[in-house]
C-alpha cells in the first residue's frame, strides 16, 4: 500500500508543478504580447538653418606662417659617457628575510 501512495503523492506533486509552469507560461505570452502603437500626427523638419557669420577677428594665416618660418630655432642634443666611481659596503641586517639585498645610495665623500 505505501507503494501507491508514494505514487498518488509524487502524481500530485507534479501535476501541482506542471500547473505552475503552465500558468507563468500563459501569464508571460498575455503579458508580453501587447504592443503599443504610436500614430504620427505631423512631420517637422529636422534640417537645422545654417547661418554665416562675418568673423569679427579675421586671422592673416599668411602672416602667421611667414613670421614662424623666418625663425630658424635649432636645438642640438649631446650625450656623454662618464664613468662613475661608487663604493659598495655591506653591513648584516637581521632584519632582512635570508637572500634578500637591500642597495641603499650612500652619499659620496667628494661630492
Amino acid at each position: 500500500m505505501q507503494i501507491n501512495s508514494r505514487k498518488i503523492n509524487f502524481l500530485g506533486i507534479l501535476i501541482i508543478i506542471l500547473f505552475f509552469c503552465f500558468t507563468i507560461f500563459i501569464i508571460n505570452i498575455l503579458g508580453f504580447s501587447e504592443q503599443s502603437e504610436v500614430e504620427a500626427v505631423s512631420i517637422e523638419s529636422t534640417e537645422e538653418k545654417e547661418e554665416l557669420h562675418i568673423n569679427q577677428n579675421p586671422i592673416n594665416i599668411d602672416n602667421i606662417l611667414s613670421e614662424n618660418t623666418e625663425e630658424n630655432v635649432a636645438f642640438e642634443m649631446s650625450s656623454e659617457e662618464k664613468d662613475l666611481e661608487y663604493t659598495t659596503i655591506y653591513t648584516e641586517n637581521e632584519d632582512l628575510p635570508s637572500g634578500t639585498i637591500h642597495v641603499t645610495q650612500v652619499r659620496n665623500r667628494w661630492n
